[in-house]
């Protein structure tokens, strides 16, 4: 076996690429999607008998050196179900 010594420019670009804000995208997006169910149980305690639009989203962000995915509120009623029920935040634990 050689020796392996890791290209710097190399792996920033990976980082980067399509491909991999795709998948950070479809990983937050999975954390977004459990957060949006766990809100909807939630409806009756916010008095509403829906969201208009889902309380939380994700996207991808590419950095100087690398991309990442990220799930966040999504509005004013993202905001409050996060602060009073965690269901973002439940989604890491």
């Amino acid at each position: 076996m050689g020796d392996f010594k890791p290209n710097r420019a190399g792996i920033m670009e990976v980082c980067k690429s399509e491909g991999m804000q795709s998948a950070l995208l479809e990983l937050a997006q999975g954390i977004a999607d459990g957060a949006n169910a766990l809100a909807e149980g939630h409806c009756s305690d916010l008095r509403i008998s829906s969201f208009q639009v889902p309380p939380f989203a994700a996207h991808a962000d590419v950095l100087s050196r690398t991309a990442v995915g990220a799930a966040h509120t999504n509005g004013k009623m993202g905001r409050l179900c996060e602060g009073k029920f965690k269901c973002l935040s439940a989604q890491n634990h």
